[in-house]
């Protein structure tokens, strides 16, 4: 049967004007396509809600810690949201940001977070070849014989999202926090997954 296709309203490219079946690529931002399908006895438009990714989900697979030392982190696998679309072949990256610290993190008041390398995105909307490893510790003196001082850290990270050779966009702020107490108990956040360590615990690592 043959087939004529045509875009009626919208972006987008369509791979072929004729055949019984076509391939849509979407443009690089969020926006509605309609594309018109004509038969030699119908015809029949189709609607595309084009939709741009809108934030970032971190799974914790190894966790990271050094015994005697203030600090808490993980190793988190990538997942772009929502995963009702497919964000396939895009690249994401972390920006710049700089830190805000307080107490036993003190010193890290400030501290730049540099722009990311871009990061690819596979199947199920996961990083591919890639993972977050997300560490916070204390500032000097760590360890600390007299004990710590209560405090935060935060990085508010935006994170950037592009398709092909548009420019970058920033789709989601994603934080990294992290609390200690004054026994120098680290609690690590970022994008859904956390982590925990007293200064006793044993040693883990991560990539």
């Amino acid at each position: 049967m043959q087939v004529d296709w045509e875009i009626v309203s919208g972006e987008g490219t369509i791979t072929s004007v004729y055949g019984a079946s076509i391939c849509f690529i979407a443009p690089p931002t969020a926006t509605t396509t309609i594309i018109k399908a004509t038969g030699s006895l119908c015809h029949e438009e189709i609607v595309f809600d084009v939709i741009e990714p809108n934030d970032v989900r971190l799974t914790a697979f190894e966790y990271k810690h050094h015994q005697g030392i203030a600090g808490s982190g993980f190793c988190a696998s990538i997942q772009v949201l929502p995963t009702s679309v497919s964000f396939m072949s895009i690249q994401v990256r972390e920006g710049a940001v700089d830190a805000f610290a307080t107490g036993s993190f003190a010193s890290f008041n400030g501290l730049p977070h540099a722009v990311g390398i871009p990061i690819s995105i596979g199947p199920e909307n996961r990083a591919y070849g890639a993972s977050d490893t997300v560490y916070t510790p204390a500032g000097d003196p760590n360890p600390n014989p007299n004990g710590y001082t209560p405090g935060v850290f935060l990085w508010a990270i935006p994170w950037e999202f592009k398709c092909g050779s548009a420019q970058w966009k920033e789709f989601a702020v994603i934080e990294h926090q992290a609390g200690i107490d004054a026994s120098g108990k680290v609690t690590t956040i970022k994008g859904g997954a956390w982590s925990e360590h007293q200064v006793s615990d044993p040693d883990e690592d991560c990539p």
